[in-house]
């Protein structure tokens, strides 16, 4: 059912030549829910698939999946491994057709040849390729290899779909086309996703939860400067808007429900309005001081925490402080809205 616990994750330790890969207390994954899992390579998310989706066996802890404890013995995981389905980030994909390669795991799994079809075309349709069944995978660019990969997985009416790095090789369009589609399966058929990227801000576009790893253990957080609001538009100008306040402008073709992000970087910090071609200037007090090196990074309250990174040399001769009032400039283009 969904909203329902589907699976979870007690005590899980990983280690390789006695070298620990993976350090978890406990995770927990909601049956119909979208998640990510973010970190650098190495941070051991592609582990955590391959164990989420019983590939391999953790060294120590338990995985529960619909409040059973998994047996990780071979009799007891093959029947598991029908609920679960993992598309690694370079599919392999049979030099036969793609209505072929769609089929296979039904008919591994004893599904009648009519019923195949009949599934395989479904699938097909869902990830957009119902017109191309008859062409080779071979000759299929990256974005649909992807996608006749991801239409295997759902043809075997997975539970849980499993995706490490989905859009790692795509371009804009296909990386779109891609989320696009697996929001269709979450929605269409209650499939829980979870998913590995690299990629913060797709991360949060995506997903409802997001888990970040570093060196194979959760971490809190989340990236600078990302606000959840509504897109706005008002005298021909588009807002994001924060807590039906007014928050800054945007360029963007959306309208309603959305995410903005600010890169630190992008934001110029003064002591007075500055006079430019940006339109976006907020107002705040600095409530946070951090110097990372040759830059010091402020938090300044604008109504939401708002960072910004400025060098020494500048935070020292504007004499800042915590408590002091600063302004924040920034342009409508340096908003990413999703």
């Amino acid at each position: 059912m969904k909203g329902e616990l589907i699976v979870e994750v007690d005590g899980l330790r990983k280690s390789y030549n006695r070298r620990v890969v993976l350090n978890i207390r406990h995770l927990s994954f909601q049956s119909g829910g979208r998640y990510a899992v973010v970190g650098p390579n190495g941070a051991g998310k592609t582990t955590l698939l391959k164990i989420l989706s019983f590939l391999e066996c953790p060294t120590q802890g338990a995985i529960l999946f619909e409040g059973h404890r998994v047996d990780f013995s071979a009799n007891a995981i093959s029947q598991l491994r029908r609920h679960v389905t993992l598309v690694m980030q370079d599919p392999l994909l049979f030099h036969t057709t793609v209505l072929k390669n769609v089929t296979y795991g039904l008919w591994v799994r004893g599904v009648g040849k009519q019923e195949r079809r009949r599934r395989a075309l479904e699938a097909l349709d869902v990830v957009g390729l119902v017109d191309i069944v008859g062409a080779r995978a071979q000759h299929l660019s990256g974005g649909e290899a992807q996608r006749v990969a991801i239409a295997r997985a759902v043809a075997t009416n997975p539970k849980v779909l499993l995706l490490d790095e989905p859009t790692a090789n795509l371009d804009r369009p296909n990386t779109s086309a891609v989320e696009e589609m697996l929001r269709d399966i979450n929605e269409r058929y209650g499939t829980t996703i979870l998913f590995a990227t690299h990629n913060l801000k797709q991360a949060y576009r995506f997903s409802n939860e997001v888990v970040s790893l570093l060196g194979g253990r959760p971490v809190g957080g989340r990236p600078d400067n990302l606000f959840s609001g509504t897109v706005v538009e008002q005298d021909g100008r588009r807002w994001f808007s924060m807590n039906g306040r007014r928050g800054f402008y945007v360029v963007t073709e959306k309208l309603g429900p959305a995410h903005a992000s600010v890169d630190p970087k992008e934001v110029i910090v003064s002591l007075e309005s500055l006079t430019s071609s940006a339109l976006n200037c907020l107002s705040g007090k600095i409530v946070g001081v951090t110097q990372e090196g040759s830059v010091v990074r402020l938090t300044v309250d604008v109504g939401e925490p708002f960072v910004a990174l400025i060098t020494v040399t500048s935070f020292q001769k504007m004499n800042l402080n915590i408590n002091s009032n600063v302004h924040l400039t920034f342009k409508a283009t340096s908003v990413e809205v999703y």
